[in-house]
């Protein structure tokens, strides 16, 4: 697990990004957990072994290349790995991977959501000891990109079809996005009066983790579009558009399954524009 700064910051009141993800680890039955961070003091207190990158300065592959090092003279045969900024991991993502590995113990098991487009998560992985030397090599020539690397020695993808666990923290207002609404809490909408019925409908016969608003505050409204408005993260205009990149990025963020959202979209004739392969406009 590499850290950072963003790995201490609270989730709930006593509960850190990286705290969170010692619990996932072991709820998964994986409690032999090092970390690896460069300000070693300050993660101390999660009584667990902490290391330094050996190359500091050279990005997330200086942190596998520590952690591979350092599993180098142990039993495991490989490495699962974790990034402080995706807070939602947990026990059923860490699973499958495990699993993978177990199932043939070499290589890189990667994880890689399903969709348009398919994203890799290059830092949610398993690596086999023996893959040290190929990461040496890389840092070496200055070849510092995981994601290239894992596809150069045909990484074996595990494949996941929800995006939400894979939301992505990177700023303060992306953490206190997910401290006040974990994947528990439902997503509210406001909807107008002539759509109201029609929505509840939708979310009564899909058991669906929605909350109809009557007024503000609410996560997106959802308002009646007049000449194809485009809709953005906080609206959603019926008979309008919204381009691939903005429906991922609200998946992520609220934890609405891809396929509830697209579903919903069709519900409002919400046309999607911009396709992130390409293949519609």
């Amino acid at each position: 697990m590499g850290v950072e700064h963003k790995g201490l910051i609270e989730l709930t009141p006593g509960q850190t990004i990286v705290g969170r993800l010692l619990d996932e680890l072991a709820t998964a039955g994986l409690s032999d957990t090092v970390i690896v961070a460069n300000d070693r003091e300050r993660y101390l207190k999660f009584g667990k072994v902490v290391i330094p990158d050996l190359r500091p300065g050279l990005g997330p592959l200086a942190g596998i290349e520590a952690a591979l090092a350092y599993a180098s003279d142990s039993a495991a045969d490989g490495v699962l790995f974790l990034p402080c900024d995706m807070p939602a991991i947990s026990s059923e993502q860490i699973r499958p991977l495990r699993d993978a590995f177990r199932r043939r113990p070499a290589g890189v098991k990667v994880a890689v959501v399903e969709g348009r487009p398919r994203q890799s998560q290059p830092l949610c992985c398993i690596v086999h000891r023996d893959i040290l030397s190929a990461v040496r090599a890389a840092l070496d020539e200055g070849r510092l990109k995981v994601e290239h690397l894992w596809l150069q020695l045909g990484a074996e993808e595990v494949v996941f079809h929800d995006p939400a666990p894979f939301f992505n923290a990177n700023t303060p207002a992306e953490v206190e996005c997910f401290r006040g609404r974990g994947r528990s809490m439902p997503i509210r909408l406001l909807v107008p009066e002539a759509l109201r019925e029609k929505v509840a409908a939708f979310v009564r016969a899909r058991s669906l983790q929605i909350e109809l608003a009557d007024a503000e505050p609410c996560d997106v409204r959802i308002v009646l579009a007049a000449g194809g408005q485009e809709s953005d993260m906080g609206t959603l205009r019926a008979g309008g558009y919204i381009k691939c990149s903005t429906a991922w990025e609200l998946c992520g963020k609220h934890g609405v399954p891809l396929r509830e959202l697209g579903a919903l979209l069709d519900l409002l004739d919400i046309r999607v524009r911009e396709c992130c392969l390409g293949c519609f406009r």
